[in-house]
C-alpha cells in the first residue's frame, strides 16, 4: 500500500479539507475518525474513498477482515505527523476514513416515523439525535434543515456510526421541505406542547420535529405541524437539552409502535 510522509501531499490536503463545510461540499466526502467508525462504515457496506492508517494501528480480527474488501490503492500508511495534520482532534486515532456523502435525490418519506431537525446548531446534539434515532429502531430517515453540518467531524463522532444506516436528507429551504413532505402528519416537540409525549398516540404520527434550544422551531415549519407534544418535567426546570428530549420522545414512540406490532 502507498505510504505518505509529507503533510503537503495532495491526498493529505484533501483529507484535511474535510474539516470544513466548504471542503466537504467541494470534495463530496466526509471524515470518519477512528477504527470503530471505519468498521461501522465497512460493516454497513460503505467503501471508503481514502483510508489512512497511522503508527500504532493494530486492527482486531473483525476490522482486519473488513479491510480486505477495500482496494489497496485507497489505503495509505501515514506518519504521525501526517495523521495530526489530517485529523480534526488534537490526539488523533490511528485510523482516518473519508467516505462519500450520498448525492441522490431525497426519496419519499418512509412508513416509519421521520425525525426532523430544524436548525440545530450544536454538533454534539445533532450527532446524539442521529445515534438515538437509529438506536430506537423507530427511524429509517432523518431530515436535517439548516444548522450544523450533519457531516461535520463532531457530528460524525457523536453519531457513532449512525450515518451509515440512516437515510439522511438535507434541505436548505423550508419551502422545498414543505413540498416534499406534502400532507403527511407532522408533530412538534415543544416545552409548551399541548399533549404529554407519554399520552400521545404515536401510531398516528408520520414525522416529529425537534427545534433549536435557543430560537425554537421556525414559524413556517410550526405551521406545518398538526400537534405539539411535550416531555413532562419538574416546573423548577425550564427545559431539557434537545438531545435528551429527543431520546425520551423517540423511545416512547418506539415503545408504542412496537407494542402495536406485537
Amino acid at each position: 500500500m502507498p505510504r505518505i510522509e509529507s503533510r503537503d501531499n495532495p491526498t493529505v490536503k484533501l483529507v484535511r479539507s474535510l474539516q470544513s463545510d466548504k471542503g466537504r461540499r467541494e470534495a463530496g466526502l466526509f471524515l470518519a475518525e477512528g477504527p470503530k467508525l471505519a468498521l461501522a462504515g465497512l460493516a454497513a457496506g460503505w467503501q471508503p474513498a481514502i483510508l489512512f492508517l497511522g503508527p500504532g494501528f493494530e486492527p482486531d480480527d473483525q476490522l482486519q477482515s473488513a479491510l480486505q474488501a477495500v482496494p489497496e490503492s485507497r489505503i495509505y500508511q501515514v506518519s504521525e505527523r501526517v495523521l495530526k495534520a489530517a485529523s480534526s482532534t488534537e490526539t488523533p486515532q490511528p485510523v482516518l476514513s473519508a467516505f462519500s456523502i450520498p448525492q441522490v435525490p431525497p426519496p419519499a418519506p418512509t412508513g416509519q416515523i421521520v425525525c426532523v431537525l430544524d436548525h440545530l446548531q450544536d454538533p454534539g446534539n445533532v450527532g446524539a439525535i442521529l445515534r438515538t434515532a437509529l438506536a430506537s429502531g423507530l427511524c429509517e430517515m432523518v431530515v436535517h434543515i439548516g444548522g450544523a453540518d450533519p457531516y461535520g467531524p463532531k457530528v460524525v463522532r457523536a453519531a457513532a456510526g449512525a450515518h451509515f444506516y440512516l437515510n439522511l436528507i438535507q434541505f436548505s429551504e423550508m419551502d422545498d421541505f414543505a413540498t416534499w413532505w406534502g400532507e403527511r402528519k407532522l408533530w412538534l416537540t415543544d416545552s409548551a406542547g399541548q399533549t404529554p409525549c407519554f399520552e400521545a398516540d404515536w401510531r398516528q404520527c408520520d414525522g416529529i420535529v425537534f427545534g433549536s434550544e435557543g430560537a425554537g422551531v421556525s414559524q413556517q415549519l410550526r405551521r406545518l405541524c398538526q400537534q405539539t407534544v411535550a416531555v413532562p418535567i419538574d416546573n423548577r426546570v425550564e427545559s431539557l437539552n434537545v438531545a435528551v428530549a429527543a431520546a425520551i420522545v423517540l423511545f416512547e414512540a418506539a415503545r408504542q409502535v412496537n407494542s402495536q406490532k406485537g
